[in-house]
């Protein structure tokens, strides 16, 4: 009988040890572990980076804002500001990524034609507080926030709309469950995930081929525990079903690291108008830089129709 309560403890101390290392790799801002994950799911972000338009951006009069997160962390966001304005953009990045990189194929662009843009920095990105991402978990609340800033203080004539790649697409997504999201026009979602827990799997699955579910219940317990937030919340279907705000989906149909699947299911959760666009070569988040014609039609039809 031993042997057995010593097998068994040994196995679970195990599995909290890689379950630690997992929080630690994938929501704790100091780890530099993630650039492995992402070498092995066939990512290389400096090909996503349009260099000239990052120039171009870092050349350009911007105002910094600030707000404070419903846990009191300081979050910061730039403005820049478009001549004769039709709308206002909130560019949400992706994970442990920050805007001036994540959009640079597609934010002069929408400067130019007259879209008034604000790059915000997720929680423990850039120039914002935190110590943890979330994956959208309390991200989504920050979104809330920021929706309420910009239709305030930024704009209060045109359209407000919300666009986001990766992490960002599914924060935008899991915030239109807040009343905020009455006052946006639309969404666009780029390669989007559903939840943490999909994604999790599907990384473990690729890397490892083993099911993350051995892990998961304490990495969730890390997760609340350290992190300060329910991987439950991360979870876009339990945020679309009630929404009613148009939203574009774009994803490429070659994507490594966020399988296509996850955008079908989104888009089969939502019931406001919505369209899937597939890009298709384009890994995750390199849509815009590999089809710039078919993703700027998609964004202007989209702008056109919901305005």
């Amino acid at each position: 009988m031993i042997y057995v309560i010593i097998s068994v403890s040994v196995i679970l101390l195990i599995l909290i040890i890689i379950s630690l290392y997992i929080f630690n790799t994938t929501c704790n801002k100091k780890s530099k572990s993630y650039m492995g994950i992402f070498k092995k799911m066939g990512m290389n972000l400096s090909d996503r980076v349009n260099k000239e338009a990052v120039a171009w951006f870092k050349s350009q009069e911007v105002e910094d804002i600030t707000i404070e997160s419903f846990d009191g962390l300081k979050l910061h966001g730039v403005v820049l500001k478009a001549p004769k304005a039709v709308r206002t953009i909130i560019c949400v990045h992706g994970y442990r990524g920050k805007g001036m990189y994540d959009f640079s194929n597609i934010y002069q662009y929408l400067n130019d034609n007259k879209s008034n843009l604000v790059m915000i920095d997720q929680r423990a990105c850039g120039k914002s507080e935190g110590k943890y991402l979330t994956f959208g978990a309390n991200e989504k609340k920050d979104l809330a926030k920021w929706i309420d800033y910009v239709t305030k203080e930024v704009d209060t004539k045109n359209p407000i709309y919300l666009y986001g790649i990766s992490m960002g697409a599914t924060t935008c997504l899991l915030s239109l469950e807040y009343e905020e999201a009455k006052k946006i026009t639309g969404v666009i979602a780029d390669c989007g995930f559903t939840s943490f827990k999909d994604e999790l799997n599907h990384i473990f699955n690729k890397i490892y081929h083993m099911p993350a579910c051995l892990f998961m219940i304490f990495v969730s317990m890390f997760c609340k525990i350290i992190g300060g937030f329910s991987m439950n919340e991360a979870d876009t279907k339990k945020s679309l079903i009630n929404n009613n705000v148009p939203v574009l989906i774009i994803h490429g149909d070659k994507d490594t690291f966020v399988p296509g699947s996850n955008s079908e299911v989104n888009y089969s959760l939502l019931k406001s108008k919505k369209q899937l666009v597939w890009i298709k070569g384009a890994n995750h988040g390199s849509s815009m830089a590999d089809d710039p014609d078919n993703y700027r039609d998609a964004i202007n039809k989209f702008f056109n129709k919901y305005k």
